[in-house]
């Protein structure tokens, strides 16, 4: 969606050297119907049918990106927006679509529902947000800070997790505008954005898998399936940041706007897994060891890390896998995906190891099933 969006931008350039996307109430008006179109294509087959949060928002369990966009460092910003909203109420949930407008005149950015037609806005304002300014939201930043690096070499990249301007936490997946074909002549970024709760979402829906092939001996008191943020070339602060997990309290809703460790997030489960894995690994997300698929048992409800002896099939042992995941071809940035498992789960139920080996395969894809849909 991103290298579409930029490519056709590009073309509009390189027939008219004067267009560049967003100056004017018509070029920003092309921007956003094709940001729409790039969307509804991934949109248009996902199922409603699915619970809504206490806000009323629906996250959506297929691979998609959320928004889609183009903002110069002027101030212009234009794209669409698609959200699924219902109530508690109803059994499903109706498709929102938005389009999103910002000029350089105003500092408010402000989102309009679509024309079913011709995907025109229409209709007042339905919110806005007071003294949005694009190079102050981490979209921007990112390639601001590459530019500053003093590369002229343009790089796609992701953003640092961050709050977006509707409140939601998640990260985007960005490109440069600069026509000249370097960083000399860089005038703004395309993005799109992923919300977290999607992934926590996901992660949930594949430990209740487990839990169906594992027997009554998987618990939410002594099993989990997280991804930590391992590695991060542009955001080294945010390593060790917990993307999402399965389970109740989830690690990221919509209600709870908060970024945290995994070793000190809310739920007891990841917090000593993390903990454990750390002490073994000196405190460092990055180990040599975790860079690559591994194994270890743990004794379960232990911060500190301890040799668990399997052949004893203690009932408090934890059988940890993980598997670290490259969410670009350059791998400047990287998550690591945590499976812990009670040892008991794994001797009872016959087909465990293959079912935490089919996760583990599935797991893997859901970074790369993202990414095709928003680059």
């Amino acid at each position: 969606a991103v290298d579409a969006l930029l490519g056709h931008m590009e073309s509009c350039h390189s027939f008219e050297p004067a267009f560049d996307g967003l100056s004017g109430a018509s070029n920003r008006s092309s921007v956003a119907f094709f940001s729409y179109k790039l969307l509804w294509n991934q949109w248009r087959n996902i199922n409603a049918s699915m619970p809504v949060l206490s806000n009323g928002l629906v996250v959506v369990p297929d691979p998609h990106s959320d928004r889609l966009y183009a903002a110069l460092g002027t101030g212009e910003v234009a794209g669409v927006r698609l959200t699924f909203k219902g109530d508690n109420s109803s059994s499903g949930a109706t498709l929102q679509r938005e389009l999103l407008y910002l000029d350089s005149s105003g500092n408010n950015l402000t989102v309009r529902a679509v024309d079913d037609v011709d995907a025109s806005p229409v209709g007042p304002s339905l919110e806005a947000t007071v003294g949005y300014d694009p190079n102050t939201r981490g979209y921007y930043k990112v390639q601001q800070n590459i530019r500053k690096r003093g590369t002229m070499e343009l790089k796609r990249a992701w953003s640092e997790l961050y709050i977006f301007f509707d409140g939601n936490l998640g990260l985007s997946w960005t490109a440069p505008i600069a026509y000249c074909g370097n960083y000399s002549c860089f005038e703004g970024v395309v993005a799109s954005d992923i919300v977290l709760p999607y992934i926590s979402i996901v992660l949930d829906a594949t430990w209740k898998k487990l839990q169906a092939d594992s027997s009554s001996a998987v618990g939410r008191d002594n099993s989990s399936i997280f991804i930590v943020n391992q590695f991060s070339e542009y955001h080294p602060s945010q390593t060790g940041l917990l993307v999402g997990a399965s389970g109740v309290p989830l690690a990221h809703t919509v209600d709870k706007l908060n970024l945290t460790n995994a070793n000190a997030c809310p739920y007891p489960v990841v917090t000593s897994t993390a903990s454990a894995l750390l002490d073994k690994y000196n405190q460092n997300w990055n180990h040599d060891d975790l860079k690559q698929r591994g194994t270890t048992m743990l004794l379960g409800g232990s911060l500190k890390y301890t040799t668990c002896n399997e052949s004893k099939w203690h009932h408090q042992c934890l059988r940890v896998e993980w598997e670290p995941v490259n969410l670009d071809p350059h791998n400047n940035s990287r998550w690591l995906v945590v499976v812990a498992l009670p040892v008991n789960s794994l001797k009872f139920a016959s087909n465990a190891m293959d079912i935490m080996a089919d996760a583990n395969a599935s797991l893997a894809s859901i970074t790369s099933n993202s990414n095709r849909h928003m680059q």
